[in-house]
């Protein structure tokens, strides 16, 4: 069966959209960067820890690009796996195996972040302060198993009676956002607690808020049955456009004007707490915030919310009649889904909310550059947690070079191996970490794939709390000594 995609406007918005943005295909996720204490970025994960610099500047444009992709539900080599021989010079694909690789609910997502400007200093010795703008460009799509299921197996059988979800989702969201933020230390150094603020202008969004589709076969009758709500938000704020097809038209054209509005904002959280010498917690949420979208903006809704129709087929006998009977009837049908599921525009301001994101991880100290991390992650989407877990090794090896490498399992995908490196020349310092680095050399197996790169300035990487360390060993070292003479006057008088 051959298929054909008329290429509308209204279909391929969110594609055009998407696609408006190059960075967004080259691929989030910073397990491997939470604990690497030498690149100041990590203060974007946990606002509460900081890098071993006093002060660092990001150079714009190169300090910092991110880009990760996701998908839930299969690689290359599990599509080969479902390919079939089916003579000595054709293969086909075997729809079953292909139906089985997909889960109830998948999604492929791909993230990208780069920073405009950021800076950072300590303005205390327990105070650190720091300033932030970056553009952020996130897109998820959703998709259902019950699809491929009723496509290899059909409605009939055990699927008779059994309601399919064929509701799909699509959400794209990017922005630029200028935040502020800062960190201090309590309790004699044990309890670091840091936020930071962010005001956001929103770019562009397509956000689906509902897609509930449906469709059943009755046990005794075998009438079909579809049921559908949809509602999907757009807006942009390229241009003043007065419909969904005018938001594309203004991208299409390259219309580069920035309307007023589509505003929001958002805010990080994080802790860290030294338990002992030995050990630290900490944790985080990050991305606590919305936008509001007021121009530009618009709905495509279901006019009937929750409509239903039921298809009872055609008489055989209207299948031989010469008048045309049948094919009527298939009109009539054809109108009355176009009648019963309507879809309207209508222009209508609305809120969408970040992708929200936590942390929390332990480390042990097995030296003062040498630490074991374990981290626990999680994302919610559409009501639904996606968790990831990660096990890490981090050094710092002289004042130059530092180095994670690390182990995760991101959702579905068991067997993640990063990378973390950051060298030091001077002020300088180049870097680049990866959750997965085993993508760049086997990407046919690869389900998760990311990195984060860039350049910056570090000045005075200094430990701060080093005079005071030396301060104690010096006055530890005179107790010794007092103590060793008591010891030796002691023992003289007796």
């Amino acid at each position: 069966m051959k298929m054909t995609i008329k290429n509308t406007k209204k279909n391929f918005l969110i594609l055009l959209s998407f696609f408006a943005i190059p960075f967004s295909l080259l691929a989030q996720s910073n397990q491997t960067l939470y604990f690497m204490k030498t690149i100041p970025q990590r203060v974007y994960i946990n606002p509460a820890m900081n890098s071993d610099a006093k002060t660092f500047i990001a150079l714009p444009g190169v300090s910092s690009q991110f880009v990760d992709f996701r998908n839930s539900a299969f690689s290359l080599n599990k599509i080969a796996s479902t390919i079939d021989k089916a003579g000595p010079d054709s293969s086909v694909i075997n729809i079953n195996k292909a139906a089985g690789l997909f889960n109830k609910e998948n999604f492929i997502s791909i993230s990208n972040s780069f920073d405009i400007f950021s800076i950072g200093m300590r303005v205390r010795p327990k105070t650190y302060l720091y300033l932030t703008s970056s553009f952020n460009s996130e897109f998820r799509f959703t998709y259902p198993g019950d699809l491929f299921k009723l496509v290899a197996q059909g409605n009939a059988g055990d699927n008779i009676d059994k309601t399919f979800d064929l509701g799909f989702g699509i959400d794209l969201l990017q922005y630029i956002d200028a935040g502020i933020g800062l960190n201090h230390t309590f309790l004699g150094d044990r309890l670091t607690i840091g936020a930071r603020y962010r005001f956001i202008k929103g770019i562009n969004v397509v956000h689906t808020e509902k897609n509930d589709l449906k469709f059943s076969t009755d046990p005794n009758t075998f009438d079909l049955t579809v049921a559908s709500n949809i509602k999907i938000n757009f807006a942009s704020s390229l241009a003043n456009a007065d419909s969904i097809g005018g938001i594309l038209d203004s991208l299409d054209n390259g219309v580069s004007t920035i309307a007023s509005g589509n505003t929001g904002q958002a805010i990080d959280i994080g802790v860290s707490l030294k338990l002992t010498e030995k050990i630290t917690l900490s944790a985080c949420v990050n991305n606590l915030g919305f936008i509001k979208w007021t121009n530009t903006s618009f709905t495509l809704a279901s006019e009937n919310p929750g409509a239903s129709y039921t298809y009872k087929g055609v008489k055989i006998n209207d299948v031989f009649k010469s008048d045309g009977t049948a094919l009527g009837n298939t009109n009539n049908v054809i109108d009355t889904l176009k009648e019963r599921f309507r879809l309207e525009e209508h222009k209508e301001t609305f809120k969408t909310n970040l992708f929200a994101q936590f942390y929390f991880g332990g480390q042990y100290n097995f030296a003062k550059h040498h630490n074991a991390g374990i981290l626990f992650t999680g994302n919610y989407y559409q009501k639904k947690l996606y968790p990831s877990f990660t096990l890490s090794w981090n050094s710092r090896i002289t004042r130059i070079l530092g180095v994670s490498a690390s182990y995760s399992a991101i959702n579905t995908s068991p067997v993640n191996l990063g990378l973390g490196v950051s060298v030091n020349v001077g002020p300088l310092q180049v870097y680049m970490v990866s959750d997965n680095i085993g993508g760049v050399f086997a990407p046919a197996d690869v389900q998760n794939v990311n990195m984060r790169a860039g350049f910056n300035l570090t000045i005075n990487r200094k430990d701060p709390n080093a005079k005071e360390d030396r301060k104690e060993r010096k006055a530890e070292k005179k107790a010794k000594k007092e103590k060793k003479e008591a010891e030796k006057k002691a023992s003289s008088n007796s």
